[in-house]
């Protein structure tokens, strides 16, 4: 099968580095988002990733270690740190949204709610 230009496709762009060399910037290995500890995300338990993420957000907040007023870190921030489908952690984000943890803010993304606190 020819793909792209006749060549085939095993060498058609991927969405990431593609032809236009457009690229997201990866966080550093080891370093916490928005004072986060890494998620840690099991895919073979069968508890879904968008689950997981929220479950465990959920935790810091009620633990304390998230406070009100607080930025989350960006969808595409997660995914790329964890290896994870982006739609999962925006899933994740909704539902904590739904729950009254998180609240969307415009030009500041998701912060945590301060009804949470």
């Amino acid at each position: 099968m020819v793909g792209c230009r006749g060549r085939a496709p095993e060498h058609a762009p991927n969405r990431v580095g593609g032809r236009s060399g457009f690229r997201f910037e990866q966080p550093p290995k080891g370093a916490t988002l928005a004072g986060m500890t890494p998620f840690a995300l099991q895919p073979s338990s069968g508890t879904p990733i968008y689950r997981q993420i929220a479950a465990q957000t959920a935790r810091l907040i009620a633990g304390g270690h998230l406070g009100a007023g607080e930025r989350l870190p960006s969808v595409r921030a997660v995914a790329a740190d964890h290896g994870v489908n982006a739609m999962s952690v925006s899933k994740a984000y909704a539902v904590l949204e739904r729950d009254g943890l998180v609240v969307r803010s415009i030009g500041r993304g998701l912060i945590v709610s301060n009804d949470t606190v």
